[in-house]
C-alpha cells in the first residue's frame, strides 16, 4: 500500500495549504476591506475554497476505503504503469527495502487503547505545534463536514473510535456554577475525546447534534471547555469546531480533565 500512503500524505499537505488560504479569507479579512468595497467576491472566493478542501477530504476517504479494501485482501493494489513515478522506482530498485518505522508523533490511533504509562507533562508550546499540525486540521475537517452530512458522522466515529464524556455534577452546577465540573467518561456524555497515538492526552470535541444553549455553556461546562467568542445566553447555536481541547484521563479512562481549552465558531439558531 505504499503507493496509496504517498498519495494520501501528498493529499494531506494540499489540505493543510487550503486551510491556510481559507484563514486568510475569514470574515477578519472583511472587517479590513474599505466601507465602499463589497464583500461578495471575497465570499464567493472563501465558498470556492471551502468546495475544494471538500473534495480533497472526500478523495482521502476514497483512498482509505481502498486501503481497507486490499488490507482485508478484498482488492488487489494496481500495478503501476513503469516509468509512472521515476525517482520511487529508482528508490526502490537501487536500495535494499527496509522496514517501516512506526511513526508515533501526531498520529491519531483507529482504536482507544488503554492509556499509556504517562509521560512528562508537555510543554505548551509542544501542545500549540501540535494543534496546528495536518492530522488535527484533517479530524476537525472531518468533524465539520460531519455536521453538515449525517452520512459523514458514522465515518468520523469508525475511524476516530472516540469516548464519549460527560460532566456528572451538571444538575447540581445549575444551582451553583462556582462548582467545578467533574468530567467522567458516560455513554451520554456531550464530548468526544479522540485519542492520540504516542501521547498521554486527548482531543476533545463536543458531539455532534448537540444544540448549544445556556444550559450546555454553563451547568454543562462547554464554556470552561471551549473558548465561545460571540456567545448570548438568549440564543441558541449551531457549532462549528475551530480547535479542539486537550484532555488527560486516567489509567481506566474514567476520570478526565482539561489541559488546554479549545474554541468554537458558534451560528446562532433563529
Amino acid at each position: 500500500m505504499g503507493n496509496t500512503n504517498i498519495e494520501t500524505d501528498i493529499i494531506r499537505k494540499v489540505l493543510d495549504i487550503l486551510d491556510k488560504v481559507s484563514e486568510l479569507t475569514n470574515h477578519k479579512l472583511f472587517s479590513l476591506l474599505p466601507p465602499d468595497l463589497p464583500p461578495k467576491p471575497f465570499k464567493l472566493l472563501r465558498k470556492n475554497i471551502d468546495g475544494l478542501r471538500r473534495n480533497v477530504l472526500n478523495t482521502i476517504w476514497d483512498i482509505e476505503k481502498i486501503e481497507e479494501r486490499i488490507k482485508n485482501g478484498d482488492l488487489k493494489e494496481p500495478k503501476r504503469k513503469e516509468g509512472f513515478s521515476p525517482k520511487e522506482s529508482i528508490s526502490q530498485s537501487s536500495q535494499p527495502t527496509q522496514p517501516e518505522k512506526k511513526k508515533v508523533n501526531f498520529q491519531i490511533s483507529k482504536n482507544s487503547p488503554n492509556i499509556q504509562k504517562k509521560s512528562e507533562r508537555k510543554p505548551p508550546s509542544y501542545i500549540s505545534r501540535f494543534l496546528s499540525s495536518t492530522i488535527v486540521r484533517e479530524l476537525i475537517a472531518r468533524y465539520n463536514m460531519a455536521t453538515e452530512e449525517p452520512i459523514r458522522k458514522s465515518e468520523f466515529m469508525n475511524k476516530y473510535q472516540a469516548i464519549r464524556v460527560g460532566v456528572i455534577n451538571s444538575v447540581i452546577r445549575r444551582q451553583n456554577l462556582g462548582i467545578p465540573p467533574v468530567f467522567q467518561s458516560a455513554n451520554d456524555g456531550d464530548y468526544y475525546a479522540v485519542k492520540v497515538d504516542g501521547q498521554s492526552f486527548y482531543l476533545v470535541l463536543p458531539r455532534f447534534d448537540l444544540i448549544f444553549d445556556e444550559l450546555s455553556y454553563g451547568p454543562g461546562a462547554m464554556g470552561e471547555v471551549f473558548e465561545c467568542p460571540n456567545y448570548h445566553p438568549q440564543y441558541r447555536y449551531r457549532l462549528k469546531v475551530k480547535k479542539p481541547a486537550i484532555f488527560d484521563a486516567d489509567s481506566g479512562q474514567k476520570q478526565w480533565k482539561i489541559i488546554e481549552r479549545g474554541r468554537l465558531d458558534l451560528d446562532k439558531v433563529l
